[in-house]
């Protein structure tokens, strides 16, 4: 690496990142404390997003509620049961999830603040919030999740993998 360039990385420590290609690139704290705040919160969710223990909680819970739901208009009561229950479960996990890495963290102040900019949260991390709270959104979520569910069974001998995780199974550790 050219010695100067070594220098200034020397110097700015932790604000030295990498990109996928190996290039470095410079990440600085700027706007307010509020701004830096929030995209640290964001950056906590797209953390969130690719756990491996978030992931397959999702997915039990999706397993076990997804074949309650079908096509159509008709919205039955157990619909809204399930879609709060996987609010109430989300939120508290996700809730726990930022606690644990940004102490203090007030899900009410972040939601405030996420109302304000909408336009600021973009790609998977708007997908699981308005997921988690839009039912129109969350009911086609487990429609394409049960149609998934029966393209990957179509030929397929039943295994225990394959096997439709039992209700207790789905719950969302609240």
């Amino acid at each position: 690496m050219d010695p100067s360039l070594q220098k200034v990385m020397d110097e700015l420590g932790d604000n030295a990142v990498y990109d996928e290609e190996g290039d470095v690139t410079f990440a600085c704290s700027t706007g307010t404390p509020e701004d830096q705040r929030f995209d640290a919160i964001v950056g906590i969710i797209e953390e969130l997003i690719v756990d491996d223990a978030f992931a397959r909680i999702r997915e039990n819970f999706f397993k076990a509620n997804c074949v309650r739901f079908e096509k159509g208009d008709e919205n039955p009561h157990h619909y809204k049961d399930i879609h709060k229950e996987y609010i109430d479960g989300i939120e508290a996990y996700i809730e726990r999830f930022i606690t644990s890495k940004s102490p203090g963290f007030s899900m009410p102040e972040f939601l405030q603040s996420l109302a304000m900019r909408k336009e600021e949260v973009t790609g998977d991390v708007w997908d699981l919030l308005t997921t988690a709270t839009d039912f129109l959104l969350f009911k086609e979520m487990m429609l394409s999740y049960k149609a998934a569910i029966a393209v990957e069974c179509v030929g397929k001998s039943p295994t225990r993998s394959s096997a439709k995780p039992s209700r207790e199974e789905g719950k969302l550790p609240i």
